[in-house]
């Protein structure tokens, strides 16, 4: 008889691409071990089921309300989705019944693990972040076991009398290992150039587009390739900008942003891999997946935490991270000047060695790995 393992997530990529991450551990450990495994994700979002598709994983999926923490008249709205996603999770669990229940937090989770403690499946939890998101800390007394990520969570739901393992985030290994030769040939950049990727999360981030509008034109002449990823809904404005100008600079720096600016509303996998190759150096958001895969890499990030995030969590993500070596700048301070200021310094040679070493030591390589030998291990 099959093991059966249900993933649940949805919403950001921060959800979604670490469930990814544990799918592919889980079929490589039942590979090795014998086992027969049937895997199941459920989420929601066109973030979820990009990667559902692009991995081949089978999907359901959910109707789930979302609690804003501002007021809303979408949180409103949303109460009319609670019987729905009661009753989807429930007809969904019942039809899978699965051996083990794998959530990764937020809205979408809240109800495919209630109905899983009613029918007394174990339920396995990952927290990403540094501080507990809302859902994660409802649910750990329904929990078998907290994964997390950061000593400060660990010891966050310790207090509440559950038990832990501080395993580290499981992320996508194979977007690490990309050569920067081959990288910068698919993305058709000059290896020989300095290359930096601005990446705002699977959303994007309007504040990191704005300095690199800001400082484009500078960026080019300076000499510096730029990976950029927009988030789907920025793009077309991103693209207009600097469609003006390539128009303004015809005659003078246009042809150094067409051949030294890449920009993308979204990167999948391919790509993905290919900037984080090519990449020397990353401007990012304070996501946990993708600090964890920067860090993979051995790529010296500048993280500019999101303001206002729940809990504030990605400035504390951002701290965890300067302990490796992350310069953190605070996103209403930060200037193209001082941006430009801080890659030059970070790209010299000696620095740039020692901050690769130092933020490597972040990654936890077994994360995924040690998630699936506990979700396939038979009670």
């Amino acid at each position: 008889m099959a093991h059966r393992v249900l993933l649940v997530g949805g919403g950001t990529g921060g959800h979604v691409y670490p469930l990814v991450a544990v799918a592919r551990a889980l079929k490589d450990e039942a590979a090795k071990t014998g086992v027969s495994l049937e895997l199941l994700m459920m989420g929601d979002g066109p973030v979820f089921e990009r990667a559902a598709r692009e991995n081949g994983i089978r999907y359901a999926t959910i109707i789930a309300p979302k609690l804003r923490r501002y007021a809303s008249i979408g949180n409103v709205l949303d109460v009319f989705k609670v019987p729905f996603a009661l009753l989807q999770s429930f007809i969904r669990l019942l039809f899978f019944m699965p051996d083990a229940v794998f959530a990764k937090g937020g809205y979408t989770c809240v109800f495919p693990v209630l109905a899983a403690r009613f029918y007394f499946i174990p339920v396995y939890l990952h927290e990403s972040d540094s501080i507990p998101g809302l859902a994660n800390r409802m649910l750990a007394r329904r929990s078998t076991l907290v994964f997390t990520a950061f000593a400060s969570a660990d010891q966050a739901f310790g207090a509440l009398g559950r038990p832990t393992a501080l395993v580290g985030n499981p992320f996508r290994a194979h977007l690490c290992t990309t050569d920067r030769v081959a990288a910068h040939t698919a993305l058709k950049l000059d290896p020989a150039k300095k290359t930096m990727l601005i990446i705002g999360g699977s959303l994007g981030a309007v504040q990191l587009n704005d300095l690199v509008l800001e400082g484009l034109v500078r960026l080019v002449q300076k000499g510096y390739q730029v990976i950029h990823q927009t988030g789907e809904k920025n793009f077309a404005e991103v693209k207009k900008a600097v469609e003006q100008y390539m128009a303004e600079g015809a005659t003078t720096y246009a042809p150094l942003i067409a051949a030294q600016y890449r920009v993308y509303p979204f990167l999948d996998e391919s790509e993905l891999a290919a900037a984080y190759g090519a990449a020397d150096i990353a401007v990012t958001r304070a996501s946990a997946s993708v600090l964890t895969e920067l860090a993979c890499a051995r790529k010296p990030m500048i993280v500019v935490p999101l303001p206002g995030s729940a809990n504030d969590h990605q400035q504390a993500n951002a701290a965890e991270l300067a302990k490796y070596g992350a310069v953190v700048m605070d996103g209403a301070n930060v200037s193209v000047q001082v941006l430009m200021a801080q890659v030059e310094r970070m790209l010299e040679p000696t620095t740039y060695a020692d901050l690769s070493n130092r933020i490597a030591a972040f990654a936890k390589p077994d994360a995924a790995a040690a998630i699936a030998r506990v979700l396939l291990a038979r009670p």
